[in-house]
């Protein structure tokens, strides 16, 4: 198996998305906070609160109350400084929403998808011109969206951005990342409905803390 190598400028990049997602989950929050469940650093931590802040992805709010000694100053997301875009791919149709880094939705699209029409082209058709629309209607700038969740029924393998799988419409290895990477300017991450509905209630609904979780999907 050929092993990726992670340079420096990689894991600063994971590190960054780690503690702006934590922010997202848990504004306002403090830097201290943020390194206890990040495991990183306050240094580090404090570094890449500082570029988010240039980024205008977050902003300070002021600083909590403090029973004594220097109270600790919080941050939050701010709702303005990018865009984030979800795709739920069904059987029947493709759905699209374009939120804000507060979670509020800007914009939706939704496409149908037809018996017999369900070639993977096809698919990847349609989900462009629906993320296509739903940046349109925001009146967003590209360079906003951070990136573009793709949740596709059946097998996927997160890593090579495959569709292993999918039962109703026969799909078997379909290289979904890359025939999407060529319509699709933004960073792409695919998973399952399942997978990503069970990450959703982790990170943001009622999984939020616990330590074990099972999501049921009718």
């Amino acid at each position: 198996m050929r092993r990726v190598k992670h340079t420096s400028r990689d894991i600063r990049t994971a590190n960054r998305y780690e503690v702006l997602r934590h922010i997202i989950a848990e504004s306002p929050t403090s830097r201290q906070e943020l390194a206890a469940v990040t495991g990183l650093s306050l240094a580090t931590v404090a570094t890449l609160v500082g570029e988010l802040l240039e980024l205008r992805m977050i902003t300070e709010v002021g600083f909590e109350d403090s029973a004594g000694g220097r109270p600790r100053g919080l941050v939050a997301v701010n709702p303005s400084g990018g865009a984030l875009i979800g795709v739920d791919i069904a059987e029947t149709y493709v759905r699209v929403e374009l939120f804000d880094l507060a979670l509020n939705v800007l914009a939706r699209a939704e496409e149908d998808v037809r018996p017999g029409e369900n070639r993977p082209e096809q698919v990847v058709g349609q989900v462009a011109a629906a993320v296509g629309a739903v940046v349109a209607q925001a009146g967003i700038e590209g360079a906003r969206v951070l990136g573009v969740g793709v949740s596709v029924p059946g097998q996927v393998d997160r890593a090579t951005g495959i569709a292993e799988y999918a039962p109703n419409w026969d799909w078997h290895d379909v290289p979904l990342l890359r025939l999407l990477s060529g319509h699709i300017a933004y960073p792409l991450y695919l998973d399952n409905p399942l997978r990503a509905c069970a990450v959703a209630e982790q990170w943001f609904g009622a999984a939020r803390g616990r330590g074990d979780t099972v999501v049921v999907n009718l």
